[in-house]
């Protein structure tokens, strides 16, 4: 199990490829979904709507601390929004022995 987070405030074509390289990490991916300026129940549905992604969750910490300890994943992919990573997620991670992965780095391109 792969568990990617962030807001995804104006989801663009770096996100998407954010999070296909993500799911290529595991079997099942997982994107959490926090708050953010915009509503979260449309972010939430347009994130859900990607093949790529299994189930989706949101939540309203800073940090997805909550979820990933419920659903101790096996790879924790940091960055996919462009987001700083989470010192107390990465080491929650660390302590079940998961892995904490940097989400590859990728440029939008110029339309």
């Amino acid at each position: 199990e792969v568990l990617a987070s962030g807001n995804f405030d104006l989801l663009n074509i770096a996100h998407v490829r954010r999070l296909e390289e993500a799911a290529r990490s595991g079997d099942v991916l997982v994107v959490a979904v926090g708050k953010g300026p915009s509503r979260a129940a449309d972010r939430t549905a347009m994130i859900a709507a990607l093949g790529c992604v299994h189930y989706v969750a949101a939540f309203n910490d800073p940090a997805p601390l909550s979820i990933v300890g419920k659903l101790r994943p096996d790879v924790v992919v940091n960055g996919c929004d462009e987001s700083p990573s989470s010192v107390e997620v990465d080491n929650l991670v660390r302590s079940y022995g998961g892995q904490i992965r940097p989400a590859p780095s990728i440029t939008r391109s110029a339309a």
